[in-house]
């Protein structure tokens, strides 16, 4: 936009841009004065840089300009002089339109904002975070494993009382920081971990830089990458030197006075841990918490409340039943409160009962009323009651959380009514069961308005201050409810109030309910002629448990850990029954009725919990803890009257006769708690001796053996040059392939079994099969592997039961390579078998439909070996690599491989032949199969 302004301010010329900008029509800004056209107000900001232009100076400035639709335009004016001569005859007007480049900088001026705010935060949480470390006494470290960079807490340093100035311990050097027994469970831990192993908790004794010691509950959890390794490892450290010193205190006689100092201070811990982790951790740690000290508790109470009701049924003084009717009370009030914990912590089994609504509203009135306080008026009508299937200590939480929301509006104080409306199905027409049964609570607060109550069950949503709420109290309630079978509903109006109705269906009439049924459950009549063996590493638990099934009738055997309960198993000693506690050091519960089952599988199996991982009882009869008499009695009556289905035996997947009389040796002459020493096998007495090999651990990491026996006809099959050996030592073709295998064997210290077929570069079909068992010397160190291989010839290359290849080019063809490669992709897809084209580089070229989408494979071509072998896990083996380099350097090589994990995954077969092409490449066709195992 251009004009030309003279000495008196009065327009020479403008173009016609330059009159839209000022909103003047055809030539009428010609003639007027800058005055008139800018107005008095913009005049007499621009008039100072008009005079300097005549003065001779050039001016540059930015200018709002007002336009007559009303809008406004942001212009950039340059006023240039005009000189002529020696005079400035005036000056002439440049001004660009950056309304646009000003709406930009006003828009990057407010990310900015936005993006300091959010830093500001960031901070925050960070500050929050570190100070609620401090308040829990947590330290959290991480280890990067390739690095071997060791990251510590400011908590963590202050635990163990070092500079946190100073760079933290390396690895090896945390040796130093824990008396010998805890580092050795500490570091088996870690390296369970790095091996693909689980998250790991353990209460370890340490040492401060002061020489004192303490006590910690050490967390480890490993991170994997994409490629399925372990890259790095985090964790926490918490000190409870504290909680190790009453549990001490406990167990010497002060149970009860303990017990209630201990539930006192945690729920103070628990509360310190909500306000100071509300805002940056929600409820995780709290769950970490309450799941972390309910397995304690609940043992706790188990021995409280058993010794309580024996006594109770012992004595006749009236005064002294009263003191245990009180003490069964106290006991009932923390069991809740342990449930109700667990119930936040999400660690709680779901254990839906027949509840009567009204029952349990009257017992928990007491409850809500302390919890809204006294200026908060408590108002109950259960007139229309019902029986409803729920868990009814997650309906107390439920309950807890809607008052707790209840007494937050209702800061001054008010009324909280709990009503209970019953709508048969005769009335709601309902043929699924009989009726719903509503639960309302409704108060006085201050309500919501509309947009709040659309998103009051939002997980996360609160309308509290900051630190005060988590959100998550009608989140948790209304998914409690559709568990149940229900649904939650929500009515609020600004200034009146909020009412909640929880909606459950009601009970069938014909349910079996009866508040009697403790006393039937006792009948003397149903208990006894049975073996139980009791299994609880809990001195106050076991006995207690024992003395209920003694007195019940029941023989009974009990035991304080699994290494002694399997060893019971594994005599002739009669067995009906295994009753075991879940949380057990070394083994836990579950996995000691798997091997129960193993040794014994009409064994029924019960176990005991009062904090566990509801998925990994899946199938499982559970009783929670504490439990009475007549709680126990049911459960036990329940189960001796069903039967589970079992699992095959381990030697039910080995093939070869020789191999399973083998493994079968190994099996029976393990002692308790450890291996088979080496002696006990006996290997000069094996009849099959000429194809056992033994060899010696030397190291893990490095992983390195040692060959001490290779039987004859081993050493044999080794000098015909095979690609397929035996082990790993020093270079020979013995002990050239497979490594994987011995390396987990020796690790995991448990048997590894591995079954294949292939064939020779003479065209002959081999059946090979080995079995490596981890053995241990005589002062119980897992030291050596004995293995025993069969290799027989297989009359050609045979096929899994059921596959047939009916397609053409055959799998079989010698010329297959050579008709794929006249196959367009969309035709490659329809073959029986997968293809994978591998260039002279080793290098994927091309996948077949089903082999992209299964290794993840996304187009690009010269991705590695290593990324195809995703396929199956069988070729990620120096087997399989060989098939390649016997491809290359003959031509073609058939194979057919049956690889397994473990015992517990099902057999894959994956038959492959490999073919070589002129330019150096590689055809690899491959076929699956799945074989049942046998038995």
């Amino acid at each position: 936009m251009l004009a030309y302004w003279d000495r008196q301010l009065r327009c020479c010329y403008a173009n016609a841009a330059y009159e839209r900008w000022f909103g003047v029509e055809g030539a009428a800004v010609e003639g007027t004065t800058l005055a008139s056209l800018l107005g008095p107000e913009l005049f007499a900001l621009n008039e100072p840089h008009a005079r300097a232009a005549l003065s001779g100076e050039p001016q540059t400035f930015e200018r709002v300009v007002p336009h007559k639709d009303g809008s406004h335009r942001y212009g950039l004016a340059h006023y240039i002089p005009d000189w002529q001569g020696d005079e400035v005859a005036g000056f002439a007007v440049e001004v660009t339109d950056v309304t646009e480049l000003h709406r930009v900088r006003l828009a990057l001026a407010a990310e900015h904002e936005r993006c300091q705010a959010a830093y500001q935060r960031l901070q925050r949480s960070e500050a929050a975070l570190l100070q609620a470390q401090r308040l829990c006494k947590i330290g959290s470290w991480e280890w990067e494993i390739d690095a071997d960079i060791v990251t510590w807490s400011e908590q963590l340093y202050g635990l163990f009382g070092l500079d946190p100035r100073r760079l933290p311990p390396s690895y090896a050097e945390h040796a130093s920081l824990y008396t010998a027994e805890s580092w050795a469970r500490l570091d088996q831990a870690v390296r369970a971990l790095l091996a693909g192993g689980a998250a790991f908790r353990l209460d370890l004794q340490f040492r401060r830089a002061d020489g004192t010691t303490g006590w910690l509950e050490g967390r480890g959890a490993a991170e994997i990458d994409g490629a399925g390794r372990v890259v790095r490892l985090h964790g926490t450290a918490r000190d409870i030197s504290q909680e190790r010193m009453a549990s001490l205190s406990v167990k010497r006689g002060k149970k009860l006075v303990a017990l209630q100092r201990l539930l006192q201070q945690e729920r103070t811990h628990a509360k310190k841990i909500d306000q100071a982790l509300a805002q940056a951790k929600k409820l995780e740690v709290l769950g970490l918490l309450a799941g972390g000290i309910a397995h304690d508790f609940n043992n706790v109470l188990a021995a409280v409340s058993g010794s309580l009701h024996l006594l109770k049924r012992k004595i006749d003084d009236p005064g002294a039943l009263e003191l245990v009717a009180r003490g069964l009370g106290a006991v009932e009030r923390a069991t809740r409160l342990v449930r109700q914990l667990m119930g936040f912590a999400r660690t709680q089994t779901i254990d839906a009962q027949l509840t009567d609504m009204a029952t349990l509203l009257n017992g928990c009135k007491q409850l809500l009323q302390l919890t809204v306080g006294p200026t908060i008026r408590v108002l109950l009508d259960t007139s229309q009651t019902g029986r409803v299937l729920v868990d009814p200590y997650q309906l107390e939480v439920a309950l807890l959380n809607l008052a707790i929301n209840a007494r937050d509006a209702m800061p001054g104080g008010g009324t909280l009514r709990l009503g209970v409306h019953r709508e048969d199905a005769a009335v709601a027409a309902l043929p699924t069961h009989a009726g719903w049964l509503t639960l309302e609570l409704s108060d006085t607060g201050a309500g919501m308005d509309a947009q709040t109550l659309a998103r009051a069950r939002e997980p996360f949503f609160t309308t509290k201050a900051a630190g005060q709420g988590t959100g998550l109290g009608l989140a948790m309630v209304s998914a409690f409810a559709e568990r149940s079978g229900g649904h939650l509903s929500l009515d609020s109006t600004l200034g009146i109030g909020t009412t909640v109705r929880l909606k459950l269906p009601l009970a069938a009439a014909d349910a079996q309910f009866s508040p009697a049924h403790e006393q039937e459950v006792l009948d003397r009549a149903l208990h006894g002629n049975a073996q139980i063996l009791v299994v609880e590493d809990d001195d106050l638990v076991r006995p207690t448990v024992v003395q209920y099934l003694s007195d019940l009738g029941y023989e009974v055997v009990a035991v304080d850990d699994a290494a002694q309960a399997l060893a019971l198993a594994r005599t002739d000693r009669a067995i009906d029954l295994v009753i075991t506690d879940v949380a057990m050091p070394t083994v836990n519960g579950v996995q000691l009725a798997q091997a129960v089952r193993l040794l014994r599988p009409q064994v029924e199996v019960l176990l005991m919990t009062g904090h566990a991982d509801p998925g990994q009882l899946a199938g499982e009869a559970v009783l929670q803890k504490p439990f009475s008499q007549a709680t126990l009695a049911q459960s036990v009556l329940t189960v001796l009257g069903r039967r589970l289905s079992r699992a095959p035996s381990l030697a039910h997947r080995i093939r070869h006769p020789s191999l399973v009389a083998f493994y079968d040796t190994w099996s029976s002459r393990r002692a308790p708690r450890s291996l088979a020493t080496l002696a006990a096998m006996e290997i000069e007495k094996q009849q099959d001796m000429p194809s056992i090999f033994v060899v010696e651990v030397i190291g893990l990491v490095p992983f390195e053996l040692r060959r001490l026996h290779v039987g004859a006809e081993l050493d044999h099959q080794a000098n015909r040059a095979l690609d397929f050996g035996f082990a790993v030592a020093e270079g020979d073709l013995l002990f050239g392939g497979l490594e994987a295998a011995y390396r987990r064997c020796a690790r995991r210290k448990e048997p590894v079994y591995e079954y294949m077929r292939f064939q020779t570069e003479a065209g002959v079909a081999v059946v090979f099969e080995r079995l490596l068992l981890p053995c241990c010397d005589d002062t119980g160190k897992p030291s050596y592997m004995v293995g025993m291989v069969k290799m027989a010839n297989a009359g050609g290359l045979p096929r899994q039961p059921g596959a047939t290849v009916k397609s053409e080019p055959r799998f079989d063809d010698p010329d297959l390579a050579q008709q794929v490669e006249q196959l367009h992709a969309h035709e490659i897809n329809r073959l029986p078998f997968g293809v994978i084209r591998l260039d002279s580089l080793g290098n994927v070229e091309f996948f077949s439909a089903r082999e992209a989408e299964q290794s993840g494979w996304d187009g690009r071509p010269n991705i590695g070996l290593d990324f195809f072998t995703r396929v199956a896990p069988c070729m990620n083996t120096p087997a399989f690599k060989g098939v390649l380099d016997a491809a290359i350097a003959n031509g073609s090589v058939d194979a057919e491989f049956l690889h397994t994990g473990d015992f517990a995954d099902p057999d894959r077969s994956i038959r492959i032949r490999a073919l070589s092409s002129a330019d150096g490449g590689v055809w690899l066709f491959l076929q699956r199969e799945l074989e049942e195992a046998d038995g």
